[in-house]
Parts: structure tokens; C-alpha cells; sequence
């Protein structure tokens, strides 16, 4: 990452304990909010007359980063592995670094509403879409949202302010199955099919249900990812 192209970064609030060990696998949640700045870097000071583009806040929904999952927007991977539980920092970004931003507002937006609204959970499908495509895309159709068009074809500086709320360790957290290896989603097909049967024998089926809807969504998803007449896939 082109460290030059930060224009400015400042520690608002210093958080506490000691920078975690942000290993592949890791989760971070944190609230963020993306101000539009004019060429030369300026119009982030005065409150009352911010361009202001996402508010995690107000939104009510903080955002989910996996480490190491090739997250689009490189920038602020690399500047939450920097950070403390409760830290709250501010970055004034060169345009350069902000190209794949648009498209991390949209799947945002997507995942936030689709949460506030039914509980929904987030499209890995369209956030993992290669962001070289994505700008082809949207210069001929458009991202859906006016601001974020607009930024698309005319980039400007962004200012991001972001509260770390939380890190885990891929321990301490139970993975979607878009986040889990190959050897994890086979490891966990018995773990879920056992407990479904155990909660099953304890008259708790709807939520032995669930398990094991769980267990046939893996194997359905392996079996994509093998051949017919392949030895994996007759073993699944």
C-alpha cells in the first residue's frame, strides 16, 4: 500500500489494552464514517458542513471484516491491525486509495438494510466480486446510489473516522460457512449432525432442525466444489 497517498491520520480516542494479534481468520466489528473531501484534501473540519456519504451509526448496524479474506478495501485492513479495543482514529485518504470504496458502500448498504429489515445476512457472493469488474460495471450501469456513482466517476480524497468495537479470534467465534475452510466445513458436518441428534433426543427439534439443515447446506456446498466420479465426491 502506497503509504505516501495517506494525507493524514490522527488517534481520536486512544482505546485500551495492548494492539491484538490480528492473525488470518480474525473478525473485527467497527463503526465507520466516510466524509467526501474536495481535491486538495479540505472540507473535513467543520461538522455542520460535512458530505457526509456512510454513517455506520446511524444506520445502526457496525461493519464485519474478516482478516485475510481479501476484504476490497485494502486501506483499512491494514489500518485496523493497528488498532486498540475502543479506538477511535481518523484518516484523510488520497483518491488513489479510494477507488474500491463505492463498491464497499454498496454491499454495506445491502447488508445493513437487508439486517435492519428481516435479519438477513451479508452477500459474500457480491462482496467478493473482483473490483476491476466492478468498475466496468458500474461506469456502464451504475452502483444503484447516486453519491456513490458520483464517486466512481469523479474520485475525490475520503475522510474515514473508524471506532474499533470488537476483535476476535477465529476461536472465539462461531464461522458463517462462506468463512470456513474446505477442512473445517468437513470437520464440521459430524459435529452439527451429533448435536443435532443429541438436541433431537431431547425434544428440541426445531433447533435440531436447524443443525441439520446446517450439515446439508456443507455438503451441498463441497459438492459443488468436487467432480462427479471423483473420490471426494462419492465420499461426501
Amino acid at each position: 500500500m502506497a503509504l505516501h497517498l495517506i494525507q493524514s491520520r490522527r488517534v481520536l480516542y486512544p482505546g485500551s489494552g495492548d494492539i491484538r494479534d490480528y492473525k488470518d481468520g480474525t473478525k473485527v466489528t467497527f463503526h465507520f464514517r466516510t466524509v467526501k473531501l474536495a481535491a486538495d484534501g479540505s472540507g473535513g473540519d467543520d461538522e455542520d458542513q460535512l458530505q457526509v456519504i456512510d454513517d455506520s451509526r446511524k444506520c445502526g448496524k457496525p461493519m464485519e471484516l474478516i482478516i485475510g479474506k481479501k476484504f476490497k478495501l485494502i486501506l483499512w485492513e491494514e489500518w485496523l491491525k493497528h488498532m486498540r479495543v475502543g479506538e477511535v482514529s481518523r484518516l484523510v485518504a488520497d483518491q488513489r486509495l479510494c477507488t474500491d470504496y463505492p463498491f464497499v458502500s454498496k454491499c454495506y448498504r445491502k447488508f445493513s438494510h437487508q439486517s435492519n429489515a428481516s435479519n438477513g445476512s451479508h452477500d459474500e457472493e457480491e462482496d467478493n466480486i473482483p473490483s476491476r469488474r466492478c468498475c466496468g460495471m458500474a461506469l456502464k450501469t451504475g452502483l444503484g446510489h447516486q453519491d456513490l456513482d458520483e464517486l466512481v466517476t469523479h474520485p475525490c480524497p475520503l475522510q474515514f473516522t473508524i471506532e474499533l468495537l470488537s476483535v476476535e479470534s477465529p476461536e472465539e467465534y462461531d464461522k458463517e460457512l462462506w468463512q470456513m475452510s474446505e477442512s473445517e466445513l468437513l470437520e464440521a458436518i459430524p459435529r452439527y449432525r451429533t448435536e443435532g441428534n443429541r438436541l433431537y433426543s431431547g425434544g428440541q427439534h426445531r433447533e435440531a432442525d436447524q443443525l441439520y439443515s446446517k450439515a446439508v447446506a456443507i455438503v451441498e456446498q463441497l459438492l459443488l466444489r468436487e467432480k462427479p466420479g471423483d473420490e471426494d465426491y462419492h465420499r461426501l
